[in-house]
């Protein structure tokens, strides 16, 4: 326990010296503690089940990673999703059953994990929907049609918010990538040669990446998201599915596509009817 605790922050951030000695032998007192706190949490798990059934909720989650000092950005960018949803929510701190935890394991465990806690955690509620934020996890309950509309709004932000939706080095580091082309892109008004040069780049790093199956889905689903959005003139990652940030664009390209399919139904008109003429010129 103690070394696992030790190996928590990244390489370049964890202590030298003899405080690894002592960050080990920390895993003595850690071991009875999360031991306490897995049963208190199972017992808090229940009463939140039996308070869903009695409202006729149930529950979906959302696994991330939130960087370093990115808490408040995400609860904020959370709350922007649910918006673009049209799901009015009210942001309070989060209940002391569920923050509890949290500080009496940060308190134990030392620095190194102590920093990785955020200085509050938020719960965001309406009548018939609860979303709870935390480092490692979306946590939201109600009703199906708002927990539903929930998910989708918060999984098209995450795209570019301040999370890791993936947990290896190699998938984290693309969504680094991906998140920096957005912003980019968006910065010199969508799609350009550059971006698309990006995007391939990052199409080869895809093929290549030897990741697990769920994590080279989630990249390149973030990718086609992002390609999406730079199309249609949104700002990626705050385009909600289903709307249309930008009419005129979007009316223009698709525009484009049914001339672009026009012609193409043309020219295969045309060599079906004249198969002659299209073995001579071939």
């Amino acid at each position: 326990m103690g070394a696992a605790g030790y190996l928590v922050p990244a390489e370049g951030d964890r202590p030298g010296g003899v405080i690894v000695l002592r960050e080990v032998l920390r895993g003595y007192l850690l071991a009875p503690v999360i031991s306490g706190l897995l049963i208190f949490l199972a017992g808090v798990g229940i009463a939140r089940k039996i308070r869903s059934r009695r409202h006729g909720w149930s529950d979906v989650h959302v696994a991330i990673v939130v960087n370093s000092g990115g808490y408040d950005q995400l609860v904020t960018d959370v709350k922007k999703a649910l918006d673009s949803a049209d799901l009015a929510m009210t942001a309070a701190d989060a209940p002391w059953v569920l923050t509890l935890p949290a500080r009496i394991l940060t308190r134990v465990s030392g620095s190194s994990v102590r920093k990785l806690r955020p200085d509050r955690l938020i719960t965001l509620t309406s009548e018939n929907l609860n979303v709870g934020v935390y480092p490692s996890d979306i946590a939201i309950s109600g009703t199906s049609h708002d927990r539903t509309r929930a998910r989708a709004a918060i999984v098209s932000r995450l795209a570019t918010a301040s999370a890791h939706l993936t947990t290896s080095k190699e998938a984290q580091e693309v969504e680094d990538r991906l998140v920096k082309l957005a912003g980019e892109s968006r910065a010199v008004g969508g799609a350009s040669k550059a971006t698309r040069t990006a995007f391939e780049a990052i199409d080869a790093t895809l093929l290549d990446l030897a990741v697990p199956t769920d994590e080279w889905d989630i990249l390149y689903r973030i990718r086609l998201q992002i390609e999406r959005d730079l199309l249609i003139g949104a700002e990626p990652g705050t385009a909600f599915p289903g709307h249309e940030p930008n009419p005129q664009r979007v009316a223009a390209s698709r525009g484009s596509t049914q001339r672009e399919t026009a012609a193409t139904s043309e020219r295969r008109r045309v060599g079906r009817a004249d198969p002659v003429g299209r073995r001579a010129g071939a």
